[in-house]
């Protein structure tokens, strides 16, 4: 089944959408491993969270992103 983008957020050189399967994805700067895919490289193209959890809501920090 298809999804659709429900949400958009941004942080600090990053960029994350969650879609309406409960998705999330993020690029840009990953230093850290904020994009949570279990790497460290930045990425040019969004990679899903590493999560067999279904989220509901994202709320993005500077150095941090939160899911619901």
């Amino acid at each position: 089944a298809n999804s659709t983008i429900r949400q958009v957020a941004s942080g600090y050189d990053t960029f994350y959408y969650l879609k309406t399967d409960g998705t999330v994805h993020g690029w840009g700067w990953n230093a850290f491993g904020q994009l949570g895919d279990n790497t460290t490289g930045d990425k040019t193209t969004p990679p899903q969270a590493s999560t067999a959890v279904s989220f509901v809501s994202i709320a993005v920090g500077r150095y941090h992103v939160i899911a619901l």
